[in-house]
């Protein structure tokens, strides 16, 4: 904490350049019309989701990446998560890499030297594709055909189920519990 305090007593934050990346390097063999979708993180997951269900619908677009950086990762996923509950068969390929962040700090006294720092700071970028993609690439998941519905009403019955068996254990403990005061 005391070299926060320095740094800011003798220098003031200058320029910053941030070296942006395009979404689409990260994958091979991608076609011109791929939808991006950049997740902030004041990104409401709602009105993302709204765009993607709309723009998805299309037989045109076959390919939308999602793409955050920083504390929009975890949104990036859900987003993600969540398309692939709507739309079934899809094919995943996940890529992390870093942006750079460099940021000059001006000396408030003459006998300092300018400092620069750089920053790298994580990104996620998710492609979902209606069609087939290389099951050999680094990051890949195959369509998972389970729906969500699915996945509630299997959790339901385990419950149901758990919930007959643990009445069936209390009649018979109450039974033995008879017999033995007989």
């Amino acid at each position: 904490m005391a070299t926060k305090s320095v740094l800011f007593e003798n220098y003031e934050k200058g320029e910053s350049n941030v070296i942006d990346k395009d979404p689409k390097t990260d994958f091979k063999d991608l076609p011109e019309n791929v939808l991006i979708v950049k997740v902030k993180r004041t990104s409401k997951v709602k009105n993302i989701m709204g765009f993607v269900e709309k723009s998805f619908k299309e037989e045109a677009n076959r390919h939308i990446i999602f793409s955050g950086c920083g504390d929009a990762i975890e949104r990036t996923i859900t987003c993600a998560e969540i398309t692939k509950t709507k739309f079934q068969n899809l094919h995943q390929i996940t890529k992390l890499s870093v942006l750079s962040v460099q940021e000059f700090w001006e000396p408030k006294q003459s006998d300092l030297d300018r400092l620069q720092v750089t920053r790298e700071i994580p990104i996620v970028s998710i492609l979902l594709c209606k069609d087939e993609l290389n099951p050999n690439e680094n990051g890949y998941q195959a369509p998972s055909n389970v729906k969500m519905d699915n996945k509630k009403g299997y959790k339901r019955s385990r419950i149901s189920q758990k919930r007959k068996n643990d009445q069936g254990k209390s009649n018979s403990l109450e039974k033995k519990s008879v017999n033995e005061e007989k």
